[in-house]
């Protein structure tokens, strides 16, 4: 029989040191559990020496402290006859189960908004505010419905669509429709039977739950209430060895099918509703934020979890592991190189970081920017969606299912006979929506050529050439000022291929490799040593390749004209298609066409300066050849003084054991009437026509095969001016706004810089006001400083080329005096 607890003694308790709480006349011991509390120790010492039934109640299962506590901390039963009339005055404003009295009857329920409205009228306070809030200013909670009403459907018609599937398997679990009850903490906010009327409900609709690690009924009785199937979404708890006993249990039941792993929390957002309804400030040392459920219920969540950690986790389950909570295509990326089994798209509902951008266009942006995440992992998305049409969309976009939260958490209002009757209204709009657009199995049928996403689609690049590798000739090109702003710019899983575009991958970079060595072209001795540290030469077409990664290219693509839009610019194709945007940079090279219509064909045509520049590739697939050409440097190495100036590198270095197999370059730049030449053609010119360098700087032309790849040309450029931005929506950058000549690879380094500048000015925007004046101020700027920073690099490159030509001015170029520096 339990001993009988007095009011007067549960009230001496009343301190972090000896703390007592009475839930449901059960009294408690909770001085040691209090400070790992899941949901904080500062909302038990509220409470300490006092009834918590109220509050308790609101959020958890009336068995679940019991199961919780060890006997040794279940004090007894409360004497309610000992109990004085002041007892338990502090019931929390809105902890209650909330009224019936604006519910609507589950038969007048007909969408999901039904739901969400009864919930409005009939929830406590609290309850609303936990359920409905996000972070801070709810916008990406509200983007991420908003967002799915701009995508529009493009139905076929006249398609049989007398029967329709919708099934779907995921994990081993058979599914009646692509849908699944996302993981929602504390159900018991939303009614009495909280997750086990998901487990229920979901059972019966043939969909899956996914229970959430801070459940309000202990996870083994959710699991009891679970017919056969459920994910589980998990938390890692900053004790591990929690975390690590939770996984036992759940791969012990058999009944869960996936481990969903969530990422996009590492702390509670600040969730203003849900505070506000709450307690107010919870008392105790240093505490002053305010007490809503959800800060309650998730401190235990540990901030440190990486990527690195996914090994460990594996170390206690063979389930299939979904990352949840990917909210940019790089992640998914990681997702892939970490041997995850899925993702899913998720910014929590709009409870993660506010203005994240909402989860179906990361959901495009995953589909345009990295496809083969579609083959190689289940994707998952969740977030905003309250209609089926709105399931159809995200399988159309490359989705295998989508989850529902805040709207089954409605539905549990109704306990598991409104989750049932939510999955029927779902199913009974995705059915609708496919026979409106012409679909007879979903999950076969959908694409994207059911949809229109234009009103939120992001940056698209247009392109001439038909392809990547479209223009036969290569060069090398040295990254060396601007390398940290190619770091800033690029995203780090691109970063970290950038071996892949390295001309000679196999160096061990030292200050001695870090350098650019020129030789006499007189005597052949060393003239000076350029010093580059840090710089890296890459090939020109394997790092295009590499940072085209993840970006939509519509190649084959003339541009014709560019005209002023009510809202931007639309520039025409000479194909005729036409591509409507808020802002057009201009990156086409030394002939740029936007140049051209920003300027007229006079002003901005590109000038020659005289100069010819010649560059064949070789592979003599001959050790020796190879040999005599790296013994200058192991990248690249020049030779000026001479009418001539030459240079010789490494372009491909595939096997670094066998240096016969590698592809090296050679260049060779003079003065010279224009020609345009490739081939045979062009390598009989540079042999015959042009005064010989020495060393191997003339070898390398000298064991040229007739076969291999050479070309002749004139270097031009042209000194920047202003042009008409069209009201700061139309600008140049790289050779487009500046063409130089190749002199130290300042072209590339200020190409670069362009593009950093450009980003900050469209970052500069988004924050502005975005009228006109404010545009033309800040485009203006960007112009302004492109044009003064380019001008003087042309002038720079054009003296540069005169003084490479004669030994007694050599040592008078920039690349001699100040390096490679800008």
């Amino acid at each position: 029989m339990s001993k009988k607890i007095s009011v007067s003694e549960v009230r001496k308790h009343n301190n972090s040191d000896s703390c007592w709480i009475v839930v449901d006349e059960q009294v408690y011991d909770m001085t040691s559990f209090a400070p790992t509390h899941p949901g904080g120790a500062q909302i038990i010492y509220r409470y300490a020496g006092k009834d918590a039934s109220d509050q308790y109640n609101a959020v958890h299962a009336p068995s679940l402290i019991s199961k919780t506590l060890g006997s040794e901390q279940q004090v007894g039963k409360l004497d309610m006859v000992s109990a004085p009339a002041d007892w338990n005055p502090d019931t929390p404003k809105g902890a209650s189960s909330g009224s019936d009295k604006g519910k609507l009857p589950l038969s007048r329920v007909i969408n999901l908004y039904d739901f969400e409205t009864s919930a409005r009228n009939s929830f406590s306070q609290q309850s609303w505010a936990y359920v409905n809030s996000a972070s801070n200013d709810n916008i990406t909670r509200d983007a991420n419905i908003e967002m799915l009403k701009r995508i529009w459907f493009r139905p076929f018609v006249l398609r049989n669509v007398g029967h329709v599937n919708t099934s779907t398997s995921l994990f081993g679990c058979q599914l009646d429709m692509p849908v699944y009850i996302s993981a929602v903490g504390t159900g018991r906010a939303a009614g009495p039977e909280g997750e086990l009327a998901f487990a229920r409900g979901a059972a019966s609709s043939g969909i899956v739950h996914c229970i959430s690690t801070p459940a309000s009924y202990p996870h083994e009785e959710i699991l009891e209430a679970t017919p056969e199937r459920a994910w589980f979404q998990l938390y890692v708890n900053k004790d591990r060895q929690k975390t690590e006993q939770l996984l036992q249990l759940i791969q012990k039941s058999g009944k869960v099918k996936a481990l969903f792993v969530t990422v996009d929390l590492p702390i509670i957002s600040k969730r203003e509703d849900d505070e506000r309804a709450g307690q107010g400030p919870v008392n105790g040392p240093g505490n002053k934020s305010g007490a809503g459920l959800a800060r309650q219920t998730a401190t235990f969540i540990d901030p440190e979890l990486i990527w690195q950690d996914i090994p460990w986790i594996r170390k206690f389950t063979n389930l299939p592991i979904i990352i949840k909570g990917i909210q940019r295509w790089e992640d998914a990326q990681m997702a892939i190189r970490h041997g995850c089994d899925g993702i899913a798209v998720s910014n929590h509902g709009g409870r993660a970081a506010d203005t994240s951008q909402p989860a179906i266009i990361t959901l495009l942006e995953l589909h345009k920017n990295l496809p083969e995440a579609f083959d190689k992992l289940v994707v998952l998305v969740d977030g905003g969606f309250r209609r089926g049409s709105d399931v159809v969309k995200a399988i159309c976009l490359g989705a295998s299912a989508v989850g529902f939260g805040r709207p089954f958490m409605y539905s549990v209002n109704y306990g598991a006979e409104g989750v049932a009757h939510a999955a029927s209204l779902l199913r009974e709009e995705i059915e609708i929506a496919m026979r409106l657009c012409g679909m007879t199995d979903l999950m076969a049928d959908a694409s994207p050529r059911y949809l229109n996403t234009k009103l939120v689609d992001g940056v698209v690049v247009v392109e001439r050439e038909d392809g990547i590798d479209a223009r036969p000739r290569e060069w090398t090109m040295l990254v060396h000022w601007a390398m940290p702003i190619l770091k800033r710019l690029v995203p780090e899983v691109i970063l970290e291929d950038l071996s892949e575009a390295l001309c000679n991958p196999h160096l061990q970079f030292s200050a001695q490799v870090e350098t650019l060595p020129c030789y006499n072209g007189v005597t052949g001795d060393l003239l000076f040593s350029s010093p580059t540290p840090g710089a890296r030469r890459v090939s020109r077409r394997r790092l295009r390749a590499l940072l085209a990664r993840g970006i939509e290219i519509r190649w084959s693509m003339s541009l014709k004209t560019i005209t002023r839009t009510e809202g931007g610019v639309k520039a025409e194709f000479e194909d005729g298609t036409t591509v409507d945007a808020d802002y057009l940079l201009g990156t086409d090279g030394t002939s740029s066409k936007v140049r051209e219509i920003l300027l007229g064909a006079g002003k901005s045509k590109p000038l020659g300066s005289g100069f010819l520049f010649a560059t064949g590739i070789n592979q003599y697939e001959d050790l020796d050849k190879t040999d005599a050409i790296v013994s200058k440097h192991p990248v690249a190495a020049l030779m000026m003084g001479t009418s001539s100036v030459g240079g010789i590198g490494v372009l491909s270095a595939k096997e670094s054991f066998d240096r016969s197999t590698w592809t090296t370059f050679w260049v060779k730049i003079w003065r010279g009437e224009p020609v345009d030449l490739r081939g045979q053609e062009a390598l009989d010119y540079v042999r015959t026509q042009t005064a010989p360098l020495r060393d191997e700087f003339q070898l390398a032309i000298d064991w040229t095969p007739d076969d291999a790849y050479v070309s002749v040309n004139e270097m031009k450029y042209w000194v920047p001016i202003h042009w008409d931005n069209y009201d700061g929506r139309v600008t140049l950058a790289g050779d487009a706004a500046h063409p130089m000549l190749i002199y130290r690879g300042q072209g590339f380094q200020h190409s670069i810089t362009d593009v950093e500048n450009y980003v900050n000015a469209l970052l500069q925007l988004h924050g502005a006001s975005g009228n006109n004046a404010s545009r033309a101020d800040i485009m203006g700027a960007y112009d302004d400083e492109v044009v003064k920073r380019g001008a003087n690099a042309v002038e720079q490159s054009l003296c540069e080329a005169e003084k490479s030509l004669d030994i007694a001015t050599v040592k008078q170029m920039l690349m001699a005096t100040r390096g490679h520096g800008k």
